[in-house]
């Protein structure tokens, strides 16, 4: 089996693989989807131009966003963070 295309149907469908987090450790890699799996407190999500970062986003269950994150630590909840590689 070859390598998964970089597409955003290859993130969405996991072909790259996926984290899951429901700590508060800061966690460093490559995420292209968030998705709350339950109701979520993100402390600092940082956007992988290293320049963007956003503090204390609140995630209803079940939502998904999406952009190139390279760092991501929970204040409480449950994630699932789809790699972009």
């Amino acid at each position: 089996m070859g390598e998964p295309i970089n597409t955003p149907v290859s993130v969405v469908l996991g072909q790259f693989g996926a984290d899951h987090f429901n700590d508060t450790d800061a966690h460093e890699g490559k995420w292209a989807a968030i998705v709350a799996l339950t109701s979520t407190v993100i402390q600092t999500l940082r956007y992988d131009d290293n320049t963007t970062t956003f503090s204390d986003l609140t995630l209803p269950a079940g939502l998904t966003i999406y952009g190139r994150f390279n760092l991501i630590q929970l204040s409480n909840g449950n994630v699932l963070a789809y790699k972009y590689e």
